[in-house]
């Protein structure tokens, strides 16, 4: 049955991020950050498992002290069939809930990788998570998660 499902580890390839792991924790109050200035990197998130995923849902904000919230700009994209693949860049339509971002088909999704594209603010990724379900992806992959190279590229 598909639910939402947490990331369980992340890349910050560019060393530009705080506090990656709050970004999966499960509490909006405590996000993961990119400063100011540093904007522009990509924060990786890993799924714990393949995920037959037809959405993700993202919690961000941007925040210009002393107390200014706006809508965050972002760039979001997904790992499946061996590559990224954008799914979203623009304005999220708010920062006070869960934005929720389709999939143009279902997808095998292992990973996401999400960056601010504004050069102000801090950006605050407050949480994030893939809809689907493990069940889907086996059915998908004959039976077996190690088809189709993900075991190659350590994804499984």
């Amino acid at each position: 049955m598909p639910d939402w499902i947490s990331p369980n580890a992340h890349n910050d390839p560019d060393s530009k991020w705080s506090c990656e792991a709050l970004a999966y924790d499960e509490n909006v109050g405590t996000p993961a950050f990119n400063a100011a200035g540093d904007n522009g990197h990509f924060l990786e998130l890993y799924s714990p498992y393949p995920v037959q995923c037809s959405k993700v849902r993202i919690y961000a904000l941007k925040f210009t002290p002393p107390k200014t919230y706006a809508n965050a700009n972002v760039d979001i994209d997904v790992y499946y069939d061996d590559g990224w693949h954008d799914l979203f860049d623009g304005l999220l339509s708010t920062y006070s809930n869960y934005n929720e971002k389709t999939l143009p088909a279902e997808q095998i999704v292992t990973a996401v990788r999400i960056r601010h594209n504004s050069a102000s603010g801090h950006f605050l990724l407050a949480e994030f998570d893939f809809y689907g379900d493990m069940a889907g992806a086996r059915a998908l992959v004959g039976g077996s998660l190690a088809k189709g190279g993900l075991a190659k590229k350590g994804l499984v």
